[in-house]
């Protein structure tokens, strides 16, 4: 699997501002090898800040970037949904404004949303 562009430079950046966690919805035999992926291609975000988790609603924090919406609608903070031709065809306005969600489409977009929501 490659590295979309921008994320790492941009990964990179947003650690000057949030503590960043990787939350993969992963089935138990799949965890090393995404962990050993993480540590290639993201090596400034700490292992330990790796949660393999199926129920990505469940984990706690400000924000959550995904690119499955259903994923994001349970939710509680700001939801931002990773555009990819996969998850397009549920990405319906009524779905979008219903649980206020905002929809990026590449790297830089989302540090430039970020940078607006929480720096103005």
């Amino acid at each position: 699997m490659g590295v979309q562009p921008d994320a790492q430079e941009v990964t990179k950046e947003l650690l000057n501002y949030f503590d960043i966690y990787v939350v993969s919805a992963s089935h138990f035999s799949t965890v090393y090898n995404k962990a050993e992926w993480l540590i290639e291609h993201f090596p400034h975000i700490p292992i330990k800040h790796f949660i393999p988790c199926y129920h990505k609603y469940m984990i706690r924090g400000d924000i959550l970037i995904d690119d499955g919406i259903h994923n994001l609608k349970d939710f509680c903070g700001t939801r931002i949904l990773f555009d990819q031709p996969w998850n397009r065809q549920y990405q319906t306005e009524k779905e979008i404004e219903k649980y206020k969600i905002k929809v990026v489409y590449n790297w830089k977009m989302l540090f430039e949303c970020l940078k607006q929501e929480y720096f103005g």
